[in-house]
């Protein structure tokens, strides 16, 4: 088949170009999605540390206030002792004290916990929200860097799109269907030279006829294996 196998290669470097170009530009989306998802986790971590902390901080309150009424519950009951003027009064004075000192003990215990837990989130709420400061602008300088590596690319791919129709309108209408359909197909490169008598792109070895004629004819022809555009390079040859 006769073509110009110059406008083959260059065509054929255009659409590879435009491909490192997606992938760039896709490796770029990826990573965007991938701080996006960071940003959100870590903000989601540092709300739940922090509603964990005003919940302990409402039960030490809480504690605290059952704390007092407590106490003066406790002092009623050691005024109603001091004054109780029967055996029956004394001992029931002297079960609600022993009870309300009871509760207060344990009640102690509780805010002790809840105290210990209150420090120990604040040093870890201090530790995230300085991680979270140095984090947060790393991630906002590499958003922006890739943000604008995906717009240079995205913008460049569509310039080579002018040079791609150029390129395929010098090209015989056959040989550029051929092209398109192999596009489909296979991974580029799509147009291979012969190498050692083999086809470049599954390395197939090539009748010597079909190889002499490639080399006389300067055309290209489809691989009888893998149907690739194959040609031979004179200028390779030793």
């Amino acid at each position: 088949m006769k073509a110009d196998i110059h406008t083959l290669l260059e065509l054929q470097g255009v659409k590879k170009e435009q491909q490192q170009l997606r992938e760039q530009s896709l490796a770029c989306s990826r990573r965007l999605h991938e701080i996006s998802t960071l940003v959100s986790q870590t903000r989601q971590q540092l709300q739940n540390l922090e509603e964990k902390h005003e919940a302990i901080k409402k039960q030490i309150r809480d504690g605290e206030l059952e704390l007092m009424t407590l106490e003066e519950k406790l002092k009623r009951a050691k005024n109603r002792l001091s004054i109780a003027r029967t055996p029956k009064e004394c001992e029931a004075a002297e079960h609600e004290i022993h009870t309300l000192q009871q509760k207060r003990e344990s009640l102690d215990e509780q805010l002790l916990r809840l105290m210990d837990e209150q420090d120990q989130i604040e040093r870890e709420l201090k530790k995230r929200r300085d991680e979270w400061t140095l984090s947060a602008a790393e991630w906002e300088q590499e958003r922006k860097r890739l943000e604008h590596v995906r717009h240079e690319a995205e913008k460049l791919e569509q310039a080579l799109k002018a040079d791609e129709y150029r390129l395929a309108q010098q090209l015989p209408e056959e040989i550029g269907e051929i092209f398109r359909r192999l596009l489909e197909k296979h991974p580029l490169p799509v147009v291979v030279r012969v190498c050692d008598r083999a086809c470049g792109g599954c390395g197939t070895l090539l009748p010597l006829h079909f190889v002499q004629e490639l080399k006389e004819k300067a055309d290209v022809e489809l691989c009888p294996h893998c149907r690739r555009l194959v040609f031979f390079d004179k200028s390779r040859e030793t």
